[in-house]
C-alpha cells in the first residue's frame, strides 16, 4: 500500500537571460540560462509487473540561443541552439529490463530440480544506484537552421522559398543509462515553397520532409518481464511531400 502514495515535487529555478538588436535590427540574438533544482521530481518505477510513481532529486540546466538575421528584405536567416545537462541526485530504482533484478509480485521461490512454491509475499527486486545518471530523453546538444528567400511576382503575389536544418546530440532512453539504451544524434533536412495571393487570401504551399529519406531512431521502450521484455523503437517518418492548400476568411 506505500507504493500508492508519493511525495510532491517541487522546483527551485533561476534564469537569467539578454534580448537584444543590433545592426541597425537587422540581427536580434536572445541568450537565456536556466537552473532547475528538482526536489522529489516525479518517476514511473517498476515493482514485479506493476508500475508506481516514485520520487527522485535532480538538477537540470542549459543555455538556449536564438539568433534572427535579415540581411534585407528577401533573407531570413534563423538559427537555435541549446546546451543541456541533468544529473539524478541520490535515487535508486530496479531495471524492469534486467531480469536479475527485477521482483515478483507472487514472492515465488525455485526449489531444485523445478519444484516452484508461491509465497504470499513479495520480492521488490534490487534496486541500481542512479546517481549522477542523466535524465532520460533529454540530449546534451540541438541545433535548428532555417532559412528563407521570399519575393513578389510581376502580378502581386507572393513567393517564399525556404529550408530547415534539425540536428540533435545523443541521449538515453531511460534513466538506467545503459548502453543499449542509448539513442545515436540524428538530423533531418526539410524544405517548402510557398504561393500567396496578391491580398492575401489563399495559398498554395509544396514541401518535403525529410529530404535524405533517412531511418532515423527517435526513441525507445522497454517492458518488464511480466510482457516478455519485448522491447520497442520508435522511427522517425520517412520521405514525405505534397502540397497544401489555404483560403483565409
Amino acid at each position: 500500500p506505500d507504493n500508492a502514495f508519493y511525495d510532491p515535487e517541487f522546483i527551485n529555478s533561476a534564469e537569467v537571460g539578454i534580448k537584444s538588436r543590433m545592426l541597425e535590427n537587422s540581427l536580434q540574438v536572445n541568450l537565456t540560462g536556466f537552473y532547475y533544482d528538482y526536489e522529489d521530481m516525479q518517476v514511473t518505477d517498476f515493482l514485479g509487473g506493476d508500475t508506481y510513481t516514485n520520487n527522485t532529486d535532480a538538477e537540470i540546466m542549459g543555455v538556449e540561443g536564438e539568433f534572427v538575421f535579415a540581411p534585407n528584405e528577401r533573407w531570413l536567416l534563423q538559427a537555435n541552439v541549446a546546451w543541456l545537462a541533468t544529473e539524478i541526485k541520490d535515487f535508486q530504482g530496479i531495471d524492469p529490463t534486467n531480469p536479475n533484478q527485477m521482483g515478483t509480485s507472487e514472492g515465488m521461490v525455485i526449489i531444485p530440480p523445478v519444484t516452484k512454491i508461491y509465497l504470499p509475499c513479495g520480492c521488490a527486486g534490487v534496486p541500481t544506484d542512479l546517481s549522477g545518471n542523466e535524465l532520460a530523453n533529454s540530449p546534451e546538444w540541438s541545433v535548428n537552421l532555417q532559412a528563407s528567400y521570399g519575393f513578389s511576382l510581376s502580378n502581386g503575389m507572393g513567393l517564399n522559398l525556404a529550408a530547415s536544418y534539425y540536428w540533435q546530440d545523443n541521449f538515453y532512453a531511460s534513466m538506467f543509462n545503459l548502453d543499449h539504451e542509448l539513442i545515436d544524434d540524428w538530423g533531418i533536412a526539410s524544405a517548402w515553397m510557398t504561393l500567396t495571393s496578391a491580398n492575401d487570401s489563399w495559398y498554395a504551399e509544396a514541401f518535403v520532409k525529410n529530404i535524405a529519406d533517412d531511418e532515423n531512431i527517435t526513441g525507445q521502450g522497454a517492458d518488464g518481464q511480466s510482457f516478455g521484455l519485448a522491447s520497442s523503437q520508435f522511427l522517425m517518418e520517412p520521405r514525405t511531400y505534397g502540397i497544401t492548400l489555404g483560403y483565409q476568411f
